[in-house]
Protein backbone atom coordinates (compact mmCIF):
# COMPACT_ATOMS: atom_id res chain seq x y z
CA UNK A 1 0.00 0.00 0.00
CA UNK A 2 2.64 2.07 0.65
CA UNK A 3 4.57 1.70 -2.56
CA UNK A 4 1.27 2.67 -4.36
CA UNK A 5 1.55 5.88 -2.16
CA UNK A 6 5.02 6.75 -3.28
CA UNK A 7 4.37 5.75 -6.54
CA UNK A 8 1.36 7.88 -7.34
CA UNK A 9 3.09 10.79 -5.52
CA UNK A 10 5.83 10.43 -7.81
CA UNK A 11 3.69 10.53 -10.73
CA UNK A 12 1.96 13.97 -9.64
CA UNK A 13 4.97 15.32 -9.15
CA UNK A 14 6.42 14.25 -12.29
CA UNK A 15 3.00 15.77 -14.04
CA UNK A 16 3.18 18.64 -12.08
CA UNK A 17 7.18 19.27 -13.04
CA UNK A 18 5.97 19.07 -17.05
CA UNK A 19 3.21 21.43 -16.83
CA UNK A 20 5.05 24.10 -15.02
CA UNK A 21 7.66 23.55 -17.35
CA UNK A 22 5.47 23.87 -20.03
CA UNK A 23 4.23 27.04 -18.76
CA UNK A 24 7.80 28.46 -18.66
CA UNK A 25 8.41 27.66 -22.36
CA UNK A 26 5.88 29.42 -23.24
CA UNK A 27 6.86 32.92 -21.06
CA UNK A 28 10.52 32.56 -22.49
CA UNK A 29 9.22 32.78 -25.83
CA UNK A 30 7.42 35.82 -25.83
CA UNK A 31 10.30 37.77 -24.20
CA UNK A 32 12.05 40.14 -26.58
CA UNK A 33 15.72 39.87 -27.48
CA UNK A 34 18.09 42.75 -27.53
CA UNK A 35 19.63 43.08 -31.53
CA UNK A 36 22.82 41.91 -32.12
CA UNK A 37 25.49 45.02 -33.09
CA UNK A 38 28.25 44.10 -35.40
CA UNK A 39 31.17 46.25 -35.41
CA UNK A 40 34.34 46.14 -36.75
CA UNK A 41 38.01 46.44 -34.60
CA UNK A 42 40.82 46.64 -36.22
CA UNK A 43 43.46 44.86 -34.43
CA UNK A 44 46.64 45.88 -36.74
CA UNK A 45 46.98 49.46 -36.16
CA UNK A 46 45.91 49.41 -32.46
CA UNK A 47 48.66 51.18 -30.14
CA UNK A 48 50.56 48.12 -28.26
CA UNK A 49 52.32 50.40 -25.89
CA UNK A 50 50.97 50.39 -22.44
CA UNK A 51 49.64 53.92 -21.30
CA UNK A 52 50.14 53.44 -17.46
CA UNK A 53 54.11 53.08 -16.50
CA UNK A 54 54.91 50.55 -13.77
CA UNK A 55 55.23 52.26 -9.91
CA UNK A 56 58.75 50.59 -10.26
CA UNK A 57 60.52 49.56 -13.70
CA UNK A 58 62.58 46.80 -13.99
CA UNK A 59 66.21 47.93 -12.91
CA UNK A 60 69.31 47.88 -15.61
CA UNK A 61 71.26 44.80 -14.04
CA UNK A 62 74.65 45.09 -14.94
CA UNK A 63 76.54 42.34 -17.39
CA UNK A 64 79.81 42.03 -15.38
CA UNK A 65 81.90 43.32 -12.50
CA UNK A 66 84.89 43.07 -9.94
CA UNK A 67 82.73 42.36 -6.67
CA UNK A 68 79.17 40.82 -6.24
CA UNK A 69 78.20 44.26 -4.89
CA UNK A 70 78.74 45.86 -8.31
CA UNK A 71 75.86 43.30 -9.53
CA UNK A 72 73.45 44.26 -7.23
CA UNK A 73 70.93 47.78 -8.70
CA UNK A 74 70.01 50.14 -6.64
CA UNK A 75 67.21 49.23 -4.67
CA UNK A 76 68.20 45.83 -4.46
CA UNK A 77 69.62 43.98 -1.70
CA UNK A 78 70.50 39.61 -1.84
CA UNK A 79 68.10 38.41 0.09
CA UNK A 80 69.51 34.49 -0.93
CA UNK A 81 72.90 33.49 -1.96
CA UNK A 82 74.31 30.10 -2.85
CA UNK A 83 78.00 29.58 -4.17
CA UNK A 84 79.73 26.60 -6.36
CA UNK A 85 80.95 25.32 -9.62
CA UNK A 86 78.46 25.75 -11.96
CA UNK A 87 80.49 25.55 -15.12
CA UNK A 88 82.93 23.13 -14.04
CA UNK A 89 85.98 25.60 -14.62
CA UNK A 90 87.07 25.27 -10.77
CA UNK A 91 86.14 28.97 -9.40
CA UNK A 92 83.26 29.55 -7.80
CA UNK A 93 80.11 30.85 -9.42
CA UNK A 94 77.19 32.07 -7.22
CA UNK A 95 73.62 32.10 -7.78
CA UNK A 96 72.06 35.57 -6.39
CA UNK A 97 68.21 36.19 -5.35
CA UNK A 98 67.58 39.74 -4.91
CA UNK A 99 64.59 41.49 -3.09
CA UNK A 100 63.34 45.08 -3.86
CA UNK A 101 64.00 47.26 -0.99
CA UNK A 102 61.26 49.52 -1.69
CA UNK A 103 58.59 46.58 -2.55
CA UNK A 104 58.65 43.51 -1.32
CA UNK A 105 55.50 42.48 -2.50
CA UNK A 106 57.58 42.19 -6.02
CA UNK A 107 58.76 39.26 -8.05
CA UNK A 108 62.56 38.86 -6.93
CA UNK A 109 65.06 39.13 -9.41
CA UNK A 110 66.99 35.76 -9.38
CA UNK A 111 71.11 35.69 -11.18
CA UNK A 112 73.19 33.08 -12.14
CA UNK A 113 76.67 34.96 -11.56
CA UNK A 114 79.84 33.19 -13.02
CA UNK A 115 83.47 33.63 -11.78
CA UNK A 116 85.73 34.89 -14.62
CA UNK A 117 88.94 35.34 -13.85
CA UNK A 118 89.26 38.64 -11.53
CA UNK A 119 85.69 39.59 -12.36
CA UNK A 120 81.76 38.44 -12.03
CA UNK A 121 79.34 37.90 -14.84
CA UNK A 122 75.93 37.78 -15.04
CA UNK A 123 75.11 34.32 -17.01
CA UNK A 124 71.36 34.44 -17.06
CA UNK A 125 68.66 36.47 -15.26
CA UNK A 126 65.28 35.72 -14.88
CA UNK A 127 62.10 37.26 -12.67
CA UNK A 128 59.90 33.81 -12.45
CA UNK A 129 61.94 31.32 -10.57
CA UNK A 130 61.39 32.74 -7.08
CA UNK A 131 58.29 34.25 -5.55
CA UNK A 132 57.98 37.64 -3.75
CA UNK A 133 58.82 37.06 -0.37
CA UNK A 134 55.43 38.52 0.80
CA UNK A 135 51.94 38.37 0.07
CA UNK A 136 50.42 41.81 -0.43
CA UNK A 137 48.30 41.16 3.08
CA UNK A 138 51.93 41.53 4.45
CA UNK A 139 52.09 38.06 5.56
CA UNK A 140 55.51 35.88 4.05
CA UNK A 141 54.65 33.85 1.24
CA UNK A 142 56.74 30.76 2.82
CA UNK A 143 58.03 29.58 6.34
CA UNK A 144 61.45 28.58 4.63
CA UNK A 145 63.78 29.44 1.76
CA UNK A 146 66.94 28.15 0.78
CA UNK A 147 68.63 28.58 -2.89
CA UNK A 148 71.42 25.71 -3.02
CA UNK A 149 73.73 24.39 -6.20
CA UNK A 150 74.34 20.69 -6.06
Amino acid sequence: MINKAITITGVLALALCSICACRNEKNQQTIDTVPVVKTKVDTVSVNTKPDTKLEYPEPDFPTSGNKIEELIPQYFDIDMEASGDLNHDGLEDKVLVLINTRDTTALRPTLVVLKVGDAYSVDAKSFAVIEPKYREDGYQNYDFEDVTID
